[in-house]
């Protein structure tokens, strides 16, 4: 077995980690989905319509999918550590057929599964063991920290599209609609 001592520079993924009030970096691994990490935005203050909510549910998810990413690098040299991820392609999932539903009769459906749980102010999310990591964590260090790395920055940009999306959207739907 490949030993765990990693010779690897943080610093490409560091723009990903929350910072306390003195500027560190801090991350919380106890924890996905409700948790509180000082100022933190209340997207569901800002859903005024069904896209807006779709909309608040995927950056939410995008932000709890990056705590579960960084830990993954951020742990590896832990003897027991075991990789997670987010069930991205379930969520991706319910989002469409909660979209299908939205055109279909304009009302917003969002069913919950195991890992997925949706609710009035926001949603929780479990991960699960992402077993291909798992395999390649065991064969080679160097392509595992690549590949989160990878789903790190592929996850930073739907998280800014559709917070991108979602502001654009604040800005020309009027209140109370």
């Amino acid at each position: 077995m490949q030993s765990r001592a990693p010779q690897i520079d943080f610093s490409a993924f560091s723009q990903f980690l929350p910072r306390n009030a003195g500027g560190a970096h801090k991350v919380d691994s106890r924890t996905v989905g409700h948790e509180q990490e000082g100022p933190r935005m209340d997207l569901m203050s800002l859903v005024t319509d069904n896209i807006t909510e779709i909309l608040a549910k995927i950056v939410e998810f995008s932000q709890a999918r990056q705590k579960v990413l960084i830990q993954n690098i951020i742990n590896v040299d832990h003897p027991e550590f075991v990789p997670k991820e987010l069930e991205v392609h379930k969520f991706s999932s319910l989002v469409n057929d909660a979209i299908d539903e939205h055109v279909r009769s304009r009302r917003l459906v969002l069913r919950d599964t195991e890992n997925i749980k949706f609710g009035a102010g926001g949603f929780e999310v479990t991960p699960i063991i992402d077993e291909q990591c798992r395999k390649l964590l065991a064969e080679n260090l160097q392509q595992y920290i690549e590949r989160q790395i990878s789903k790190l920055w592929e996850n930073s940009l739907n998280q800014k599209v559709a917070a991108e999306m979602l502001k654009q959207r604040q800005e020309t739907v009027p209140l109370g609609v």
